[in-house]
């Protein structure tokens, strides 16, 4: 089949986003012939991966809006703005890609958030829209942790995802996708009445096995080494993970925490460190090459990542296939990928109650190395089964199957 697919973010060798964009495209391209449309800015990194490993079935559109529109970008508010200007502003050039190849499936990847919506559903061909996030939110009483500024920023995020409710962009398109995928079940509640009736959770997030190193032999240690990664933001929960490494300390368990990456929040989580006493257990090394923090999870025992609202976590998969038990709360994407078998889940009812069970799930870690072990190897099977790439383009390409045949009239042939 034909698949014309929005990722306004895609590039290769990158997180997040971008990553998302880059790897369903190229999973689409293994069975189909897949064109993405995307941002002019994303070109040098895709023309060059592409150079050095081409991909035969993949094919790029690109569009951009003038530069000086860029600067809205910065305002608040100026992103959805500007993301809404080029889904319609690149409408025309899909309409006329479509006239000239004759598409089969539309399928709008990035970004992963029901609140930015695409309009390839308004082409005729079937649409499917997804995965999508953004509806996962912690319980109000988690505001507390969050400081003045991070409550006020969670407070218009709130707001946002409810608006996005009546925002008739994202009703239309809701209303015209022939499939929606969510990433975790409270997006899932959270899309459009519309969408309800042909919702599948799907999280949008893999992992390529080959990039990971296979995981060294550390030895016995008396210490439990922990390791964080990811931005530095108030709904990060590192101050919840903080104060319980400090709880467990003061309980007589020897613990370390390595903290890769960056953000506004750095300084204030070393001052809260050095307050609870535990300032010289506690590194933080900034941002690392993606090689390198690869490499850095074979020098630790676990990871804590207590994040109250993710709706992937890029980070936990590859902690787990690099054989690291997860510790994180039982909330959004980090709790679909973590099970009893690979790590420890912890209820988020209020901070006083996480903070607690958070020190008594590193304890845990730390009483038993057999069982970091059991739940490292359980990890890499988990994500080989589930998150792989591979894997997750084998159910994608089922997914767009059925979109076609449901499709196509009847007696036609199959174009796959």
């Amino acid at each position: 089949m034909k698949i014309l697919m929005s990722a306004y973010a895609c590039e290769p060798g990158k997180g997040s986003e971008p990553a998302v964009g880059w790897n369903w495209a190229k999973q689409a391209a293994r069975v189909h012939e897949v064109w993405v449309l995307t941002r002019a800015n994303n070109r040098a990194a895709i023309d060059a991966e592409l150079a050095a490993r081409p991909v035969p079935n993949l094919h790029f559109i690109y569009h951009d809006l003038p530069r000086w529109v860029s600067r809205w970008k910065h305002a608040p508010g100026g992103l959805h703005a500007y993301y809404l200007l080029w889904q319609l502003s690149a409408l025309p050039l899909a309409r006329r890609s479509h006239r000239r190849l004759g598409f089969d499936i539309g399928h709008h990847v990035t970004f992963v958030s029901l609140r930015y919506p695409t309009f390839l559903s308004v082409l005729g061909i079937p649409f499917i829209w997804g995965p999508v996030g953004g509806g996962e939110r912690a319980p109000r009483r988690f505001y507390s942790i969050y400081g003045r500024h991070g409550a006020a920023m969670e407070a218009v995020r709130e707001i946002s995802a409810a608006l996005a409710r009546f925002d008739p962009f994202v009703w239309l398109t809701a209303r015209r996708a022939k499939v929606v995928l969510a990433t975790t079940s409270m997006s899932a509640a959270a899309v459009p009445t519309p969408a309800r009736r042909k919702l599948t959770v799907m999280p949008a997030i893999g992992i390529d096995e080959r990039a990971c190193p296979s995981r060294a032999n550390l030895g016995p240690s008396n210490t439990l080494r922990l390791i964080y990664v990811g931005n530095l933001l108030y709904w990060k929960g590192l101050r919840l993970g903080l104060a319980a490494m400090a709880r467990a300390c003061d309980a007589g368990t020897a613990l370390t925490l390595t903290v890769i990456g960056d953000g506004p929040y750095r300084g204030e989580l070393a001052r809260r460190a050095e307050r609870l006493g535990i300032a010289d257990r506690v590194c933080f090394l900034g941002q690392m090459p993606r090689d390198e923090v690869l490499e850095r999870y074979n020098a630790h025992d676990a990871m804590l990542f207590p994040s109250v609202h993710d709706s992937g976590g890029f980070v936990v998969l590859e902690a787990m296939m690099a054989g690291l038990p997860v510790v994180c709360l039982d909330l959004g994407g980090p709790a679909l990928s973590v099970t009893d078998t690979t790590g420890i889940r912890i209820p988020a009812h209020a901070p006083a109650q996480v903070v607690s069970d958070l020190a008594d799930a590193l304890q845990t870690l730390a009483r038993s190395p057999e069982l970091r072990r059991q739940m490292g190897i359980a990890g890499r099977q988990r994500v080989h089964d589930v998150y792989a790439w591979d894997r997750k383009g084998e159910v994608m390409d089922k997914v767009y199957e059925l979109v076609g045949q449901a499709a196509r009239p009847e007696g036609a042939p199959s174009c796959a």
